[in-house]
């Protein structure tokens, strides 16, 4: 893996969990529970998965240009983003370039 996707992938890790423990567990009750996931194939292209118990955000929905600076950087250097909520649970995969 080269420089620059390595600097991708630290940059989206950087920007999701940040978001995620800033406002996401912001007055929530509890444990709080982060699961961060690195896939890498062989051909270069790596998926970079996030579950967390906080407050239900769907990024793909978020659009307050104001404050989605961050949002605007994961959108930039991805392939793909997907999000799902299960089992009271915000999944987020991304397909990093």
């Amino acid at each position: 893996m080269g420089a620059g996707k390595s600097f991708r992938i630290c940059l989206a890790v950087e920007e999701i969990a940040g978001n995620i423990v800033e406002h996401g567990f912001t007055g929530k009750k509890g444990k709080h529970f982060i699961d961060l996931r690195l896939a890498l194939e062989k051909d270069g292209s790596g998926c970079l998965s996030l579950r967390d118990n906080g407050v239900k955000f769907n990024p793909l929905e978020y659009r307050n240009r104001d404050t989605q600076y961050g949002l605007a950087i994961i959108r930039g250097i991805s392939e793909k983003i997907d999000y799902h909520y299960v089992a009271s649970m915000n999944c987020l995969n991304v397909m990093i370039r």
